[in-house]
């Protein structure tokens, strides 16, 4: 779906051989922002896709990605964190239902 072709696109401009475009890059994750935005269906789908090696990115991949393009993923970044805070005032996420994106965002 979508989100997968996001998490793939973001994998595949940093991964390349020429120089990443932060433009290309920057729609990316805001696109995925905008898919993840207060609804749990889409962030668990992606924090699916970050634990499974079937994307060939992983967890701490995709974060290292996100904090060495800060500027380009902004909007991503601050779309986790007010997600994950409505979800846990929800009780979305427990400890018998984690989820990655929200243990990164809470961790101290």
């Amino acid at each position: 779906g979508l989100v997968r072709f996001c998490v793939e696109e973001i994998r595949d401009a940093d991964s390349s051989d020429k120089p990443t475009d932060q433009t290309i890059l920057q729609y990316t994750f805001d696109l995925l922002a905008e898919l993840c935005k207060f609804c749990p269906p889409v962030f668990d789908h992606l924090n699916k896709l970050l634990v499974t090696p079937e994307t060939n990115v992983n967890f701490g991949t995709f974060i290292d990605l996100a904090t060495r393009h800060l500027v380009a993923s902004t909007m991503f970044l601050r779309v986790v964190i007010l997600s994950t805070q409505r979800f846990q005032r929800n009780g979305l996420y427990t400890k018998n239902r984690p989820c990655r994106l929200h243990g990164f965002i809470s961790d101290p």
